[in-house]
């Protein structure tokens, strides 16, 4: 039935029309690879925030376009994901288009199709920059008040609301004789 057929095409139209808003508006950058790693799919967030992902990527795999180091650990993970048919979350810094380099959290996981079949490999990933560079400021920070803490002449110690000892410093542990970390709880 013509009527039918109809309904179905603008319906189909319809659902890729609100896949496609929701894949190119969302902040993490998206990719879909096939089987051998060729790309055939990225979102705008991907062809906006990197020189690697633009229009003429369709088709091509990693090794077209990426460092040969970075294409080889990409392909590794893609494989992994396909050996174990189970997704795969990692770290990695990449360089962007504007020649600076970028933290990432990466999801890679496996895409089947309606009859279960494995047909390519996804990948999602979150830029987290800020967050990686707030993570080591506050790691130096610690360090610092660490240092300055232990060699002060001075016997300190930081207790919590119950009462239990959070942190006492070199001064104090020696003075009450206790060695690394004994005094917690």
């Amino acid at each position: 039935d013509v009527t039918e057929r109809t309904r179905i095409e603008r319906e189909l139209r319809e659902s890729e029309s609100l896949l496609r808003a929701i894949i190119d508006n969302c902040p993490l950058v998206f990719a879909l690879k096939d089987l051998e790693g060729r790309y055939q799919l990225v979102n705008k967030q991907a062809k906006e925030t990197s020189y690697q992902y633009s229009e003429d990527i369709y088709g091509k795999t990693g090794f077209d376009f990426r460092p040969r180091k970075d294409a080889e650990h990409s392909a590794a993970r893609d494989r992994e994901v396909i050996e174990t048919r189970e997704p795969l979350t990692y770290e990695v810094w990449n360089r962007l288009s504007d020649g600076t380099d970028h933290h990432f959290l990466v999801t890679k996981f496996p895409v089947f199709d309606g009859n279960g079949f494995l047909t390519g490999i996804g990948l999602a990933s979150l830029e987290t920059t800020d967050m990686k560079k707030a993570e080591e400021a506050l790691k130096e920070s610690e360090a610092l008040f660490r240092t300055v803490i232990d060699n002060s002449p001075l016997s300190i110690g930081l207790k919590d609301l119950q009462g239990r000892y959070r942190l006492i410093n070199r001064r104090y542990r020696e003075s009450i004789g206790v060695e690394g970390e004994d005094y917690r709880g």
